[in-house]
């Protein structure tokens, strides 16, 4: 009964070894397109900030408190942003929407959204080039209500 414990045992983990040595090879195998390594270290880059962004709208008292950025790449190859924000139900309106969608893409694209993604590039990018990825990317904003997070408006460009 021991003998066929211990060889289930090393059975099961010869068999996890191949395993993760497959995955490691498929994976270091898998190509990655410079727009994919700019919205992973988009999404670093805005970990590291969001809940301090998070505390100062809290702070200021807000309308919109920052609560989760994602940057992604589409099956178009686009660069994709979405913002998502909380607010006082009162708040949610297409109109308020299309004013944070706005000062977002203002904020992506003005000189300090240019700085930012020209620090997290693995390449020596232009500003000009910068503004042409960041011209061709489509954004989206989600606004929830503080009071029921079931209740949401979103908005895109």
């Amino acid at each position: 009964m021991k003998k066929l414990a211990v060889a289930t045992l090393i059975l099961a983990s010869v068999s996890n070894v191949v395993f993760a040595q497959s995955l490691n090879e498929k994976l270091a195998k898998t190509e990655v397109s410079h727009l994919q390594l700019l919205a992973n270290n988009m999404n670093m880059f805005m970990l590291t900030k969001m809940e301090s962004m998070k505390e100062k709208s809290q702070s200021n008292g807000e309308e919109f408190v920052n609560e989760f950025f994602k940057a992604h790449i589409d099956q178009e190859n686009n660069l994709v942003f979405n913002a998502y924000y909380s607010a006082p139900v009162a708040s949610l309106s297409k109109d308020k929407c299309q004013e944070k969608l706005s000062s977002d893409i203002e904020g992506l694209s003005g000189e300090s959204g240019v700085r930012a993604f020209q620090t997290i590039s693995y390449f020596q990018l232009s500003s000009s080039e910068v503004s042409d990825i960041l011209e061709s990317a489509k954004y989206s904003v989600t606004i929830i209500a503080k009071e029921n997070n079931e209740l949401k408006i979103s908005c895109s460009k």
